[in-house]
């Protein structure tokens, strides 16, 4: 692991936001999942979030490095 991937890794631990919109998000992702896992059953919820949990990261890593990229530029100016 480089030390971009870890600085990402470590600043992704940080505590979950507790605002309305993130709470709303979160039950709705609970109760989608819980639909998943009635119609296709336990193993494959837990594959679909497998899924979407990876793509989620590196969706985000890849946000990160925009930004930092970002950052590096307008110190440059």
């Amino acid at each position: 692991m480089n030390f971009l991937e870890t600085l990402y890794y470590d600043l992704q631990e940080e505590k979950e936001p507790d605002t309305p919109e993130y709470r709303e998000n979160r039950e709705i992702r609970a109760l989608v999942l819980e639909d998943i896992q009635k119609a296709m059953g336990e193993d494959m919820a837990e594959k679909v979030t497998a899924i979407y949990t990876d793509r989620e990261n590196l969706e985000n890593y890849r946000y990160f490095l925009y930004g930092l990229r970002l950052g590096l530029e307008l110190l440059r100016l």
